[in-house]
């Protein structure tokens, strides 16, 4: 038994140790896009955008080279002329929303790796630059990387983010303190530009350290991760990290999905 669980993750290990030099820039620049995910609007994968950061690793160095709020997507010119050519299945659920033209919503579908295709196609076509991958962070997700950073200053926020208060801050408090919903967006915006530039101007914890803080909230699914490469979004879904609604072979499933397309 022992030796059947030391090889399992002995080959994850090999997968991961196969992957994580490109992943972090070795073989040339690479380019993430990062979204908020908010609950306070439904969608069917947690919640819609409302905010974003690009990330660019090079040679392990990572630079945080932009974030904004969504609102940056929404209003960037040539709305009208934004195309996708897929999935397939997700144009013939929600293609009658027009997500090409309201990048918060799409979202829609509860199977991540189809909305990170429709994100990465519609963030060159909204300003943005073509994306090596996607992740998605929700409050309990930013909570998890704020147990890594500390806690952060948020402009707007009367205390300090952390690990214990991002939760209730992000998804009740703000809402209760802050009715307007610009300045709502810019909290958001604060809260993802704040963590993501602390995080990558820290040095990283061990790798058993990462695990513990960042295993339960990608298992959650409030920490996904897709890339448009097989071999990188094989492991993704090894480590429970793709967030894709799949079931077993021969099983049968059941799930209510809520949208608030409104």
């Amino acid at each position: 038994d022992d030796i059947d669980q030391a090889r399992t993750d002995t080959a994850l290990a090999a997968d991961i140790l196969a992957h994580a030099p490109a992943l972090f820039g070795a073989d040339g620049p690479r380019r993430y896009l990062i979204v908020f995910v908010t609950p306070a609007e439904l969608r069917g994968a947690g919640g819609f955008i409302g905010s974003y950061a690009e990330l660019e690793i090079d040679d392990g160095k990572v630079t945080l080279t932009r974030s904004g709020r969504i609102d940056d997507l929404l209003e960037a010119p040539g709305a009208d002329r934004r195309v996708l050519d897929g999935p397939d299945d997700y144009l013939a659920r929600y293609g009658r929303f027009n997500p090409a033209q309201f990048p918060q919503d799409v979202t829609y579908s509860p199977h991540f790796p189809s909305d990170a295709n429709v994100i990465a196609q519609l963030y060159p076509q909204a300003g943005g630059s073509k994306v090596d991958g996607v992740i998605a962070v929700d409050p309990k997700g930013l909570a998890a990387l704020l147990s890594l950073t500390g806690p952060v200053t948020v402009e707007g926020l009367d205390e300090p983010l952390t690990a214990d208060n991002a939760v209730e801050l992000l998804t009740r408090t703000q809402y209760l303190d802050l009715g307007d919903r610009a300045a709502r967006g810019e909290i958001l915006a604060a809260a993802t530009k704040a963590t993501f530039e602390k995080l990558v101007d820290s040095a990283l914890p061990a790798p058993r350290r990462l695990a513990e803080a960042l295993s339960p909230a990608a298992r959650g699914g409030h920490l996904r991760l897709w890339s448009p490469d097989p071999g990188e979004q094989a492991l993704f879904e090894r480590l429970g990290a793709d967030g894709s609604l799949v079931l077993p072979a021969g099983a049968d499933g059941f799930s209510v999905v809520q949208q608030n397309a409104g």
